[in-house]
């Protein structure tokens, strides 16, 4: 097989996942390649969630919800909202009944963080109703961006070594365009790019090279520069794998569900109600609407050493807040 149609193969592969927009200033402004993923995902939403004009920014994410977009595990998403809350990115509050957690972008401390990252003299004006407005403008103020392939995650088994092959994979396709396979960066360049320090860069470095997915030479013309490549025909069959253990795992749990509720009509039947079924999901409370990312279940999620509580008297919604939560506190 040609390196050609190699490519063109990995990339057709790769359109099946949806990527998350990674941005590069997000990086330099966090320093850290996860919190940066965690913002850049909160800053996806807040530009095309269905309800967020309603709750004002608010978004409400469960732990499985971020795991599933962004490959972050329990530990790696807690210490990553720890980061953006203590640099003041982020907001957090607990809301309704049962609490659920909600987020929110501190949108006029992240555009001083803007200012400085940009290096421009005029200040940066970023407001909620500007997130909202065309991608084009937005994507002008905020920044260039590479494309974060959550799947490289679960092939890599790990979010660095996913989001450092993710780029790989952008700067090979401009090299493969350009005729030249090779390119060269810095760990100044990926420091600056993706957050990743030099020992997170080797750390992800060393799990694609023992996986036999990026390959290296040493070249010394005045300094010593490392070359990189990735091999696209391996990728292209781990990703296949990859897609097709989790279809697998889809129907599993398909075949599990069906197995469970027949289970429990057979419990019935033998009990002599042969008439009942099971019961139905009542209408979700008022005050915990948010469809924006068609979450289901709530949950509460401590982060680090500061625990959200809520205040005694709650009985706003996140809707009909004109800035903020009513009544309700951050520990």
């Amino acid at each position: 097989m040609s390196t050609n149609i190699a490519y063109d193969r990995l990339w057709l592969a790769l359109k099946r996942s949806r990527p998350i927009a990674f941005g590069l200033f997000l990086a330099r402004m966090t320093g850290n390649p996860k919190a940066a993923i965690v913002l850049s995902q909160l800053a996806h939403w807040t530009r095309t969630g269905r309800d967020v004009a309603q709750t004002n920014g608010w978004i409400f994410k469960t732990q499985q919800q971020w795991w599933l977009e962004t490959g972050l595990s329990r530990a790696e998403l807690d210490t990553a909202r720890r980061r953006l809350r203590n640099l003041g990115f982020v907001e957090e509050t607990l809301a309704g009944r049962p609490a659920t957690l909600w987020y929110r972008m501190n949108l006029p401390n992240i555009a001083r963080a803007l200012e400085v990252c940009r290096k421009e003299a005029l200040p940066v004006e970023l407001t909620f109703e500007f997130m909202r407005a065309p991608e084009r403008a937005v994507r002008d103020l905020l920044g260039p961006t590479t494309a974060y392939h959550r799947i490289l995650a679960d092939v890599t088994g790990g979010v660095n070594a996913g989001l450092l092959l993710s780029r790989l994979l952008q700067l090979q396709r401009k090299s493969v365009e350009s005729g030249y396979p090779w390119f060269s960066l810095t760990a100044l360049n990926w420091q600056e790019d993706l957050a990743l320090n030099r020992r997170s860069l080797e750390n992800a470095k060393d799990k694609l090279k023992e996986l036999g997915l990026v390959q290296e030479f040493y070249l010394n013309r005045g300094a010593k520069r490392v070359y990189t490549q990735v091999d696209p025909a391996l990728l292209c069959k781990l990703l296949e794998a990859q897609f097709a253990s989790q279809a697998a795992a889809r129907k599993r749990a398909e075949v599990e569900g069906l197995a469970t509720t027949r289970r429990h009509q057979a419990f019935q039947m033998s009990r002599g109600e042969p008439g009942q079924t099971m019961p139905q999901a009542g209408p979700a409370p008022a005050n915990v609407r948010n469809r924006q990312t068609g979450n289901a279940k709530p949950e509460i999620s401590d982060c680090g050493i500061r625990t959200l509580q809520i205040a005694g008297n709650m009985h706003s919604s996140l809707p009909d807040s004109s800035t903020s939560i009513r009544d309700t506190t951050t520990g």
